[in-house]
């Protein structure tokens, strides 16, 4: 039979990493690479082409005619 402090202690350290949240440090880095600065500048042309000419739908709505703050007039000091 074993105490409560001998189960404790033989419990692994928490590493912080429940559910593998934090990848440990070796694992093999992803086969991409950083864009070139070229390779950016072509990517961006491309996304201002389609986008061109495009609307957002919420831009064609009216706006609020009714504010729900408004400011209160001075009223002088008593």
């Amino acid at each position: 039979m074993s105490t409560a402090w001998e189960r404790l202690m033989s419990e692994a350290i928490p590493t912080g990493t429940f559910g593998d949240a934090q990848p440990s440090q070796h694992r093999a880095q992803s086969g991409s690479r950083p864009w070139t600065t070229q390779e950016q500048l072509d990517h961006r042309h491309a996304l201002d082409e389609a986008l061109d000419g495009w609307e957002y739908a919420g831009e064609t709505r009216t706006p609020h005619t009714t504010r729900h703050l408004r400011p209160v007039p001075e009223t002088p000091a008593a």
